[in-house]
């Protein structure tokens, strides 16, 4: 197994990037089940990572009436 010394600092931007934007997709799934637009959530996901993905976590539902 390669140790984190071992990568190159292309590699870790590259493993940094990738879970910023896993996370902002995972917080765009949980904005879009509790009744938010996909293709917006996708955008602020993407742009935003982690954040995003908290603020998809605590907003709550959005109701039709």
């Amino acid at each position: 197994m390669t140790s984190i010394e071992e990568l190159s600092s292309e590699m870790i931007l590259a493993l940094l990037l990738s879970l910023h934007v896993l996370i902002g997709v995972v917080g765009a799934i949980v904005a879009y089940y509790k009744g938010r637009s996909l293709k917006q959530w996708l955008l602020i996901g993407i742009a935003c990572g982690t954040p995003a993905l908290l603020v998809a976590l605590v907003m709550k539902r959005e109701t039709t009436a």
